[in-house]
């Protein structure tokens, strides 16, 4: 009977001592112990503090340079530099597996069209007017950037719209999920602007987008949240339709580095 019992036993694995190191070392970063930009103790500090050899701390700065945590400058005045993880570093790491995955763009962007709508009727039914105005001045700096002709200033406003629109639910998760689609999307669009040049007018299609920015402003502020969650979800069907008529089937890995 005990025979039998032991098969079932699960064996348990024994962090090494470079791990354990490199656990407390990211929980410390993770904390805001160690801040952006700051360096960690020097190596002899280090090993003295932890009771540790050279090698295995080595092996524990390497596993918290993996996660990018830590950016390690060889030399004598190198050393490891501290990097709090941010959207940026979640955004390349989703845009890597949907290339793994071979995912198409306009999934991407359904994804968008998923997430906004509903962030639009939390909105209107708990941010009020106080949403509309921050909402008004994202859209002054695409008009700004419209007017000056500066695509790179009004593509990335134009994200900030969007970025916004989940930023005022005040929902740190969902805000994260909305910043690392926008990446990807940003680059399809830059990449269309291009590949379009001359074909149309793209002030044209710019200033209609802003338009109808400032519509579901409008609705938003109006408390409509039926109306606001309508249109924004019809817009973006729209949006959807227009951009990947000519490229229906595109995909993440033909606009990422």
């Amino acid at each position: 009977m005990s025979d039998r019992k032991l098969k079932f036993i699960t064996p348990i694995k024994v962090p090494k001592k470079s791990e354990i190191i490199a656990r407390e070392l990211r929980n410390r970063i993770i904390r805001g112990e160690l801040s952006e930009g700051t360096s960690l103790p020097s190596e002899a500090e280090l090993i003295e503090q932890f009771g540790i050899s050279r090698p295995t701390l080595r092996e524990a700065l390497r596993l918290l340079e993996a996660d990018a945590l830590i950016t390690v400058k060889r030399g004598a005045r190198g050393g490891p530099t501290v990097h709090i993880p941010g959207p940026d570093l979640a955004a390349h790491h989703f845009g890597l597996v949907l290339q793994t995955q071979d995912t198409e763009l306009s999934d991407v962007f359904r994804a968008r069209q998923l997430v906004e709508p509903p962030a639009v009727r939390v909105l209107v039914d708990e941010g009020g007017e106080g949403a509309a105005d921050a909402l008004r001045e994202v859209i002054a700096k695409e008009w700004d950037a419209l007017d000056e002709d500066d695509f790179l200033a009004l593509t990335q406003a134009a994200a900030e719209f969007h970025e916004t629109l989940v930023r005022l639910t005040k929902n740190k998760t969902l805000l994260l999920i909305m910043q690392m689609l926008n990446s990807v999307y940003a680059k399809h669009v830059s990449s269309e602007y291009v590949a379009t040049s001359g074909q149309f007018d793209n002030r044209k299609a710019s200033r209609l987008s802003i338009k109808a920015h400032e519509k579901l402003v409008e609705l938003i502020a109006a408390g409509d949240g039926d109306a606001a969650t309508t249109y924004w979800r019809e817009h973006l069907a729209k949006v959807r339709k227009i951009l990947f008529k000519q490229q229906p089937h595109r995909r993440v890995i033909d606009v990422l580095d």
